[in-house]
């Protein structure tokens, strides 16, 4: 089993001056809205097993200069 770390990192709220050159959402955003919705009807059926489901979507961000990851994370 793998440990956490109990380290407490503060990270910079700094942007770096980058653009956005593409992005690149799975599924889109037409898809999860439908997916949401579908799920919803599911839920309210009272022969549904399902009680909560959990959608994401996974996105691929290029930009004009590498950034560091985490700290990008902290800026949302």
């Amino acid at each position: 089993m793998r440990q956490v770390s109990s380290n407490i990192v503060k990270l910079r709220k700094e942007v770096p001056n980058t653009s956005i050159l593409s992005s690149n959402n799975v599924p889109s955003k037409k898809l999860w809205d439908f997916g949401v919705n579908r799920a919803l009807q599911m839920i309210n059926k009272n022969s549904s097993p399902l009680t909560k489901v959990v959608l994401a979507r996974s996105s691929i961000i290029r930009t004009s200069q590498d950034i560091d990851h985490l700290t990008w994370l902290a800026m949302l």
